[in-house]
């Protein structure tokens, strides 16, 4: 019993201690690892289809469909939308499969599009029928 007793007040200490430093990281402008952390904000900020920015980079999920192999272009929705997404080489994604994509947001015209940079199948169309 007395172990218990001593162990507990030093992980509670190193719990505060380690989210005292993530507090500092957090609110240094300067420090690298805080300037990825906003970055890595940043580029999820577009992750609802309907609230994507005009620029910049976002990652996005939802349901492929209207994929075209020969230049590497498809649609992907969410419950907010749907955007257009593209590629300079090959996809392995097929309509149905639910996907994640990061990439940089460009315009064409009025209409946003992804020009992906990474596309991830999270879930087949396969196994999706069968849930």
């Amino acid at each position: 019993m007395k172990i218990r007793y001593t162990v507990l007040p030093a992980c509670a200490a190193a719990l505060l201690s380690t989210a005292a430093m993530a507090q500092g990281i957090n609110n240094n402008p300067t420090n690298p690892v805080s300037s990825t952390i906003h970055q890595a904000k940043d580029a999820i900020v577009g992750d609802r289809i309907e609230n994507l920015p005009t620029r910049g980079e976002v990652t996005i999920s939802g349901k492929v469909s209207n994929f075209d192999s020969s230049d590497n272009t498809f649609t992907v929705r969410d419950a907010t939308g749907s955007v257009e997404v593209e590629s300079d080489g090959p996809v392995n994604v097929r309509d149905g499969d639910n996907v994640v994509v990061s990439g940089r947001i460009i315009m064409d015209g009025d209409e946003k599009q992804i020009y992906a940079k990474n596309v991830t199948v999270s879930e087949t169309a396969a196994e999706s029928v069968r849930d």
